[in-house]
C-alpha cells in the first residue's frame, strides 16, 4: 500500500485466464489442393486462385442447391492466455524489485506472489 498522497491505494493483482479472442468459419473444398506441378515461387498464388474459384463456385452452389459436391464447414476457436486485469495477451515481466507483473498493465501476478512468499 502507498500512502504518499495521504490515501491508501491497493495494488492491482491479476491471474492468467484463457479467453476466446476470435471465431472463424472454415470451408474445406474437396477438390482444391496445393498444386505440386507449379513452380515453387508461384504455388501460393496458384493456390490462392484455385481457392478463389472454389469460393465463387460455392457461392453459386448456395444459389443453386443441385450440386453434389461435399463442402465441409467448421468453426474454429482462437483462444489465448490473457491478463484478467487488462485483457491483453499474457506476458509476465519482472520489474526492478524482482516482482513478476503483467507487461500490459503492471498488475502483480497472483501466482507469482504465492511462489515468492513460499
Amino acid at each position: 500500500m502507498s500512502t504518499e498522497t495521504g490515501q491508501a491505494t491497493e495494488l492491482r493483482r491479476c491471474t492468467k485466464e484463457r479467453r476466446l479472442v476470435d471465431v472463424r468459419v472454415v470451408a474445406t473444398f474437396p477438390h482444391v489442393r496445393m498444386n505440386r506441378w507449379v513452380a515453387p515461387d508461384k504455388r501460393q498464388e496458384a493456390y490462392y486462385e484455385d481457392l478463389n474459384c472454389a469460393c465463387r463456385e460455392f457461392h453459386d452452389f448456395l444459389r443453386d442447391h443441385r450440386s453434389q459436391d461435399i463442402v465441409q464447414l467448421d468453426t474454429e476457436r482462437d483462444e489465448r492466455d490473457c491478463c484478467s486485469s487488462c485483457g491483453r495477451e499474457w506476458e509476465p515481466l519482472e520489474d526492478a524489485d524482482h516482482t513478476i507483473i503483467c507487461a500490459g498493465c503492471g498488475a502483480i501476478i497472483q501466482d507469482a506472489l504465492k511462489t515468492q512468499e513460499d
